[in-house]
């Protein structure tokens, strides 16, 4: 598992990306969005068109992880339009688990985020 406490900023690329792409065409999709700078010790995070499987990025000093985690059963429940954004640590950990953080349920509904 990813260790978030050396996570500054997590980054999430609504809608589908191309899963063909490997780790240069993703680093190349943030490095659009953002400075060389200041992309270190941050993730960045794209989902398939089944929405089953999500990539994650994360630079370093020295280089570039790809983290990678694809559903057994179910659908990771991922926004499809608006803009990329940047979620929390407790709303990537409910990601993961293939729980909905659009909407996070905690015995009722709570406001849907601002970005999506």
């Amino acid at each position: 598992m990813i260790d978030l406490n050396t996570v500054n900023k997590i980054y999430l690329f609504t809608g589908n990306t191309d899963f063909r792409y490997g780790i240069y065409g993703l680093s190349k999709m943030v490095l659009s969005q953002f400075n060389k700078q200041d992309i270190k010790h941050n993730l960045y995070l794209f989902c398939s068109k089944s929405r089953k499987c999500i990539k994650i990025l994360e630079f370093e000093n020295n280089g570039v992880w790809m983290y990678y985690k694809k559903l057994d059963v179910g659908k990771f429940i991922y926004p499809q339009t608006g803009l990329m954004g940047e979620i929390s640590r407790n709303d990537l950990e409910v990601l993961l688990n293939g729980l909905d953080f659009v909407y996070k349920i905690e015995g009722r509904m709570n406001k849907k985020y601002d970005i999506f």
